[in-house]
């Protein structure tokens, strides 16, 4: 832990990198910075100094165990803001949804700096999430990433109930914004399904979708997915029992 520590307050009093001699792929590389008193050490500098990172199966039942505190009222969230100042691991990355309902860090029972959330409406992927998922897992290591829908969604009601009114995304006269999620959302909607079902169904096919656009989208996804370990799973939380079903998928 010396060791460590010493090269922490190395790296940041030189506030520069320290050139690299391993075969660390240098396009997945983030050089180290210091910004005020914070300093953040890219990823192949944590290994070098025996920081190991969570394997992505291990990183899931920390989320699984988490939830079941959580649904069982025995939350044990940690507050450890001042431990954060000079770096930090997040074992996980969650791309969940905005719904005010829905925070992954309460719900999965987890403290600050465990997990690198992304919270957009309807939890869908377009290039900023995307680049914030890239970040995340080549910044600071974590290799299971969690797309996170929830039941009595919002986002998905609304563009459910447009497309079902014979409306679309482009004759709606949305914003340009809320144009965008119902584009997103929209191809997951199969308005031939059982109508008492079209939403819950819309829901995990959403999730599915999203799985898939960073399954199949980045390249540096692709290789830490082939390479180093990554999962990406499909999760959606359900608002009246509090309890999170991983999608098999």
């Amino acid at each position: 832990m010396l060791f460590i520590e010493f090269f922490t307050a190395f790296f940041a009093e030189l506030g520069v990198l320290i050139v690299h001699v391993g075969p660390v792929p240098q396009k997945h590389s983030l050089m180290s910075q210091r910004h005020g008193d914070c300093v953040s050490l890219p990823v192949f500098i944590l290994n070098l100094l025996g920081v190991d990172m969570i394997p992505a199966l291990e990183a899931l039942e920390k989320l699984k165990e988490g939830n079941r505190r959580f649904v069982a009222g025995k939350s044990a969230e940690l507050h450890r803001t001042h431990k954060l100042v000079d770096n930090q691991e997040p074992f996980a990355v969650v791309l969940g949804c905005s719904d005010s309902r829905v925070p992954p860090e309460i719900l999965f029972d987890q403290g600050v700096g465990d997990m690198f959330v992304i919270r957009i409406a309807g939890n869908i992927v377009t290039p900023l999430e995307l680049g914030s998922v890239e970040f995340a897992a080549v910044k600071f290591g974590p290799r299971l990433v969690v797309v996170m829908g929830h039941t009595c969604c919002g986002a998905v009601q609304a563009t459910v109930e447009m497309l079902a009114s014979g409306k679309t995304a482009e004759t709606a006269g949305l914003s340009a914004g809320m144009k965008t999620i119902v584009e997103h959302i929209g191809v997951s909607v199969d308005l031939q399904a059982d109508q008492t079902r079209v939403v819950d169904q819309t829901i995990k096919a959403n999730v599915r979708n999203s799985v898939k656009s960073l399954r199949e989208q980045s390249q540096v996804l692709i290789d830490l997915s082939n390479d180093d370990g990554m999962m990406i799973v499909g999760a959606v939380y359900d608002i009246s029992t509090g309890a999170v079903s991983f999608l098999d998928d």
